[in-house]
């Protein structure tokens, strides 16, 4: 702190100061004293035992948390060790309370703290206020990288409809996402134009039939269904770039896809993305489907029989793109049709021009 520099050794006590903790916060250093110390109202003497010798003490200051004010009783010498505490001291002629107060004591002990904490508030408020901006700036960084390095990409909550339909991993749903009569265009534009899924071969590197899974596609180009990618976009909360080519798939009898989760572990260049990875997948079926073709999410016990217009949401990687191997899914052997939508975000826009929009086939002269 800048009005200190050079005066003192800084001083930094172990503790998360991005947590909220109740009450106060106490301190001892390994240091015999009996001091004197000066509430607002009254001095007591206060005796500390020889095994929890205390210096001082730190209370709360309101407006400024988690910042504390440490109200020192003695000097502390360079490197002398800080213990952290939870009993607060109760400043009378008494020992240092190991045990739960009665009552009447911790009322003293309130009045006392909250003296404290007036006093502080009162004399050093510029300084209280300046420090705020410090801690502000000290930590909004590193909460940042924190939420960024373990969650989630977040879609859009307020989405009408939606329902989360498992946690941990999320899964969402949203029943009428489509309508029927975009269910049945997005189908009749795809169905004269469908090929086998194709997928790169990792050992020769040569585009060829995808053998996890047998069902046939369309690439919907964006320009022919406007609005079916202002949904996505709302939904997934995302720019327009972040969305992977839309693929429409059909599966017929027998066909199936394995278990897979989507994403993968750490950052790809595919599809027209550089060192980037999906975060979430949304799919949404084109019709209803009574027998087979159900998507199961294996290691989670949970089986979605398809139902038209109806969208669902998961996440295969975090922010961090680390895979998530719970949703690992599987579409399961078709005995009746079943027509879907799919695509992915990912993390980064897409900046491979061979993959632009603008190289895709027209299916139709049909605007959805």
């Amino acid at each position: 702190y800048p009005p200190f520099a050079g005066q003192r050794e800084s001083l930094y006590i172990k503790m998360n100061p991005t947590c909220s903790l109740p009450g106060w916060l106490g301190h001892v250093a390994k240091i015999s004293l009996t001091e004197q110390v000066e509430s607002a109202e009254t001095c007591l003497e206060t005796h500390y035992s020889a095994s929890r010798d205390a210096n001082c003490v730190a209370v709360p200051v309101p407006g400024a948390a988690p910042l504390c004010a440490l109200v020192s009783t003695k000097s502390i010498p360079k490197g002398c060790e800080l213990l952290r505490l939870c009993p607060l001291p109760i400043l009378s002629k008494k020992t240092w309370m190991t045990s739960t107060p009665m009552k009447s004591c911790e009322m003293q002990e309130d009045k006392i703290v909250k003296d404290h904490v007036r006093l502080i508030a009162e004399r050093y408020l510029s300084e209280i206020a300046e420090l705020k901006l410090y801690m502000n700036m000290a930590y909004s960084q590193a909460q940042t990288e924190q939420k960024s390095s373990t969650s989630f990409h977040e879609i859009n909550m307020e989405y009408p409809g939606l329902e989360r339909l498992h946690s941990d991993p999320d899964i969402f749903i949203v029943k009428d996402f489509l309508s029927e009569d975009e269910c049945d265009r997005l189908i009749r534009k795809a169905e004269s134009n469908l090929i086998p899924c194709l997928a790169k071969n990792k050992k020769t590197g040569k585009v060829e039939q995808d053998p996890s899974r047998t069902s046939q596609n369309a690439n919907i180009p964006r320009a022919e269904a406007p609005s079916v990618v202002a949904k996505l976009r709302s939904l997934s909360n995302c720019c327009e770039d972040q969305l992977e080519i839309l693929q429409l798939l059909r599966y017929t009898q027998g066909q199936k896809f394995r278990s897979h989760t989507d994403g993968f572990n750490g950052p790809v260049t595919a599809c027209g993305f550089v060192n980037s990875g999906r975060l979430a997948t949304v799919f949404c079926y084109l019709n209803t489907v009574r027998k087979g073709g159900a998507t199961r999410f294996t290691r989670l016990g949970l089986n979605i029989q398809p139902k038209k217009g109806m969208a669902v949401v998961h996440f295969p990687v975090n922010q961090a793109l680390e895979e998530d191997l719970r949703t690992e899914h599987a579409g399961c052997k078709a005995i009746d049709n079943k027509w879907l939508l799919t695509t992915w975000v990912w993390k980064d826009p897409r900046v491979d021009e061979r993959y632009a929009e603008s190289n895709l086939p027209q299916l139709s002269n049909d605007i959805i």
